[in-house]
């Protein structure tokens, strides 16, 4: 289904222009340089690598059907998120692939040109509640969908389940690695669906590119949003905001630092790490080495 999307002015009144830091600072100092977006209930980043801007993902009502997600965007080098486009069904994760923006809605993916703003979606009614996707070399999308215990692969030749298991413990976000297998950070065990409270915390998952897991870390937390950044894939806990490096080949993770509890996503872009907060809304950037 095709879509026409039209980009909206600034409706808030509170954006507020913060420079970045000039200085490097290690990862687990004091966040530097952030601003309460106001936003309502902002769920996930993506930086589009050509342009080095930030586009944020917000949900709105967490019923995530009745159109008042909407995705905003931030100046080059610059924290003063606008509304982008709006009109969206629970937008979530994203990712830009040369200028084409996947996005997460409620049911189903939307791709949208950032040049043209035309835009088209693909259904997936029998999902649970979509929550990432990740994007390989050949196009390919993987769909997380958490209370299914599964991830999805769309491709040109339909969608498939390409993989539900329950050791997946309420998937969430995804990475495609070099090889193509993907990376799975995990909500965790459970015990109740209506609070997402978890029996057991989540762990990262190894998939390969058959559908196998081959490698699951020890429980962490809460996880969220997962990126690669200088060689090393870093997990975001949801729960105790812990970044989470992981080495992909031994399973070893390392504590790399904290932000901020309520910590949905982040984001690289060159030396730039860049922090979205589910509970405060607060968008933030900081240098690391």
């Amino acid at each position: 289904m095709k879509r026409m999307l039209a980009q909206r002015p600034l409706i808030w009144a509170t954006a507020v222009a913060i420079s970045l830091l000039s200085a490097s600072v290690q990862a687990g100092d004091k966040l530097k340089n952030s601003v309460s977006t106001g936003f309502k209930n902002a769920e996930a980043l993506a930086v589009d690598p050509a342009t080095g801007i930030l586009y944020i993902s917000v949900v709105g009502d967490l019923n995530g059907d009745d159109g008042d997600g909407f995705i905003a965007k931030t100046g080059l080098n610059k924290l003063d998120p606008v509304i982008f486009i709006d009109g969206l069904n629970g937008p979530k994760g994203s990712q830009i692939v040369n200028g084409q923006m996947y996005v997460v809605e409620a049911n189903a993916i939307l791709i949208i040109d950032l040049e043209t703003m035309a835009a088209r979606t693909i259904e997936l009614p029998e999902a649970g509640f979509l929550l990432d996707l990740a994007v390989n070399d050949g196009g390919e999308i993987f769909v997380t969908d958490p209370p299914n215990n599964a991830v999805y692969k769309i491709s040109k030749s339909g969608t498939e389940t390409f993989i539900q298991d329950a050791q997946l413990a309420y998937p969430n976000g995804i990475k495609v690695m070099a090889n193509g297998d993907l990376l799975v950070a995990s909500w965790g065990v459970v015990s109740d669906e209506s609070t997402w409270a978890t029996s057991e915390s989540g762990r990262i998952v190894r998939i390969s590119t058959d559908g196998k897991i081959v490698l699951r870390t020890e429980p962490l937390a809460n996880l969220d949003g997962i990126e690669l950044s200088n060689g090393q894939y870093i997990a975001a806990g949801f729960n105790d905001g812990v970044l989470y490096s992981f080495d992909p080949h031994t399973g070893k993770v390392s504590n790399v630092g904290k932000i901020s509890e309520g910590l949905a996503d982040i984001a690289f872009y060159g030396k730039r790490m860049y922090s979205i907060n589910f509970n405060s809304s607060e968008l933030a950037v900081q240098q690391i080495r």
